[in-house]
């Protein structure tokens, strides 16, 4: 796991009780140094994070009226957070990157349910379609409804109920894997993880593929296409 750092085996450890030590938030939050009575007690809900520490800190921040102590509070939760939910061995890191499959899956599924729905608005639009089409042809003559009677084809409705076959079959798949999948996690803080853990905290070489990159194509954020929009230095001039 990284937090734009790797963090998993590499992080500083206490031998005594194998937690991660913390990063100090004053060494992160420059201010002048005045009023530290606020900070030594935010600061010892860092270096030792549990789940009530963290909620004490959530409560702190929606309660302080002072702009300071408030942001202190918020990169001490920032902190507290990125420790607590730290693998600490290799059971745990496994065990946080099937979270990780499980949290994508979730959003498979659901992205999945909705081209399930976006099918079954297809086919009521085709309905109707089918129905106006046979008014047409029955207030026309025989030439003409001769003429039109493909314009609309029961072949279009066809695909759209096959791909929900296979959507449905996808889902009842997918659905049955995150059943197992839940059932592997036994780390107790990674069956509740925060929605938006994965938003900041990242493994190392996710993203990363181990296929060959296109070799037509920009290896930047841009994609342009360097046979098409290559500078003079035969690049794509991001750089």
């Amino acid at each position: 796991m990284s937090k734009k750092r790797s963090v998993y085996a590499k992080a500083s450890t206490d031998k005594k009780n194998k937690k991660p030590k913390s990063l100090g938030v004053n060494k992160v939050f420059n201010t002048p140094n005045k009023d530290k009575a606020y900070r030594f007690e935010i600061d010892a809900k860092v270096h030792n994070p549990t789940r009530e520490s963290l909620q004490e800190l959530k409560n702190y921040i929606a309660n302080e009226k002072d702009e300071e102590k408030r942001g202190y509070a918020e990169i001490a939760y920032d902190e507290a957070e990125f420790w607590y939910y730290s693998p600490i061995n290799d059971k745990e890191e496994s065990e946080l990157l099937l979270v990780k499959m499980i949290r994508e899956k979730e959003d498979q599924i659901f992205d999945q349910q909705m081209k399930v729905d976006a099918a079954k608005f297809e086919l009521e639009k085709y309905a109707f379609d089918k129905k106006i089409h046979v008014r047409i042809l029955k207030s026309q003559s025989k030439k003409q409804a001769e003429k039109w009677k493909y314009n609309y084809m029961d072949d279009f409705t066809f695909s759209i109920e096959n791909r929900l076959i296979e959507l449905g079959d996808s889902i009842a798949y997918d659905e049955e894997w995150l059943k197992q999948a839940k059932k592997v996690i036994t780390t107790e803080r990674y069956k509740d993880l925060p929605a938006d853990y994965f938003c900041h905290n990242h493994f190392d070489f996710d993203g990363v593929s181990p296929w060959d990159d296109d070799p037509e194509e920009c290896k930047c954020c841009c994609h342009k296409r360097l046979d098409k929009e290559m500078n003079e230095y035969g690049n794509c001039g991001c750089e």
